[in-house]
């Protein structure tokens, strides 16, 4: 896997530095799934990568599983739950978005990006 320094983010007044989510297929999920809604894909990321010693800022933490591994709907709830708890649409969106760069980053290693350039050839007559 790539290196990447965890971000660190700061939701509804809890500083957390975020953490990818053990479950490799929960990675692929969240990190493959943005049509729809991107800023649900991103809220749904946040959840996922905030860690389970430091305490959520709502009354509720949604999960995955209790969304029916609906990452659309997970991101909703994520969304629902931190501005319920005083966070910013802006904090919200922010934060998802370094979330979403972690998660995707560890995804697709140097081989598997450059396997992908060369799958093609260049056009004739280029």
């Amino acid at each position: 896997m790539n290196d990447m320094t965890a971000p660190e983010v700061t939701v509804a007044g809890v500083e957390v530095t975020l953490s990818l989510p053990h479950s490799y297929a929960e990675r692929w999920e969240l990190g493959t799934q943005t049509t729809g809604s991107p800023t649900r894909a991103t809220a749904a990321c946040l959840g996922s990568c905030w860690p389970r010693g430091v305490p959520w800022p709502g009354k509720h933490r949604p999960t995955l599983s209790g969304c029916g591994y609906d990452s659309m709907a997970y991101g909703g709830a994520v969304i629902d739950s931190l501005i319920a708890s005083g966070a910013k649409m802006a904090e919200i969106a922010f934060a998802g978005t370094l979330a979403y760069g972690l998660v995707t980053h560890e995804l697709y290693g140097e081989e598997e990006v450059s396997e992908a350039e060369d799958f093609s050839d260049p056009p004739k007559g280029a």
